[in-house]
């Protein structure tokens, strides 16, 4: 911006100073200014450059906090539930009853009214009796969905777990996608 100032200035100079200038002193004068606007333009592209430079790097820095954090999170969870993702083979995983799960989604009235859509993995840990213990949002698009889609999933109906002729405990991750109609 300021050197674009300095070239007009220039250019208000020097065309006032030209009227009663014949060619042949004009020519050195056009010959400055094109070589003024040269070198701005030279310089523009060189900020223009170092600027989207700026901005890529600092978006690379973005993405890498935003990964570490993700990391740092799933760490967390699994620091706070540690057999929430025990594998351990069942002979029949939990089912959910998808039914009973749709009626019991309310879908945020701030989500709403914005118009947001978005999607939430609860992971549940389902009892013996088909009804959950206790659960956590895996990972989700927005956190306006996070506490109706774990109130949904505790209030949806679930089949338990059998290992060995069993009911047992198990985790599931249960996706609770909300959707605009």
């Amino acid at each position: 911006m300021r050197h674009t100032h300095h070239f007009i200035a220039i250019c208000a100079v020097v065309s006032s100073t030209m009227w009663g200038c014949s060619q042949s002193k004009q020519e050195p004068v056009v010959q400055k200014i094109d070589s003024t606007a040269d070198a701005i333009a030279a310089q523009s592209k060189a900020l223009a450059t170092a600027a989207a430079d700026s901005v890529a790097k600092a978006a690379e820095v973005a993405k890498k906090a935003v990964e570490d954090k993700a990391t740092e999170v799933s760490e967390s969870i699994k620091k706070a539930y540690p057999y929430a993702y025990d594998l351990t083979p069942v002979d029949k995983e939990p089912e959910t009853d998808m039914q009973s799960l749709k009626n019991a989604i309310e879908y945020p009235k701030a989500a709403k009214d914005k118009g947001i859509e978005g999607r939430v993995s609860v992971r549940a840990l389902i009892g013996t009796n088909g009804r959950v213990i206790k659960s956590f949002t895996e990972n989700s698009t927005n956190s306006l969905f996070d506490e109706p889609a774990q109130t949904a999933v505790k209030h949806a109906k679930f089949t338990s777990a059998v290992h060995k002729g069993k009911h047992v405990q198990r985790w599931i991750s249960v996706p609770v996608i909300y959707r605009l109609i």
